[in-house]
């Protein structure tokens, strides 16, 4: 068996007492967190830097889990919690609002995230709630095409053409 030693390590600037729920790859030389303050923040893989804080309250009641969604050559960020929405967020936007929620049929915690590009679905889970937990299924081609994008293309439905591209 082998033992490896890390790297580096860090608090990841975040407040005393916080600790980390989830980390996924965001983008090429970054990743993303979410923490027990509810928090989204995006670090350089690097150096552990902190490069933004996206949302400093991602969902009323708390954020449960985390996944990148690689929409070509932007992935979006694809949150759950405890007020029975999935959301996602374009660090492109600059701003600190999702620009999507996906909501469950009923308002009841999300725990688990997937998203799988190549068949565009996002699935969330819930906790389980007057004896039923719900496995929702989210067709993502046409969630969301970003604030100046105006179209996709059929032929590669990844791509995300500028306004005025052919």
């Amino acid at each position: 068996m082998h033992n490896l030693k890390p790297t580096a390590a860090s608090s990841l600037s975040l407040p005393p007492d916080s600790y980390i729920y989830s980390i996924d790859a965001s983008s090429s030389g970054s990743f993303a967190a979410i923490s027990s303050d509810d928090s989204l923040r995006v670090f350089d893989a690097g150096s552990l830097d902190l490069i933004s804080l996206v949302s400093a309250k991602t969902h009323d009641g708390g954020v449960t889990s985390l996944r990148t969604y690689s929409a070509g050559d932007h992935p979006l960020l694809t949150t759950v919690g405890r007020d029975g929405l999935a959301k996602l967020w374009d660090l492109r936007t600059g701003n600190s609002s999702a620009v999507v929620n996906l909501q469950m049929q009923r308002k009841v915690p999300v725990l688990s995230v997937a998203c799988c590009p190549d068949t565009n679905s996002i699935v969330a889970g819930t906790e389980l709630a007057s004896s039923q937990a719900v496995v929702a299924f989210w067709y993502a081609l046409y969630v969301y095409l970003p604030v100046g994008f105006n179209s996709y293309t059929p032929l590669d439905r990844n791509k995300i053409l500028r306004k005025g591209e052919q």
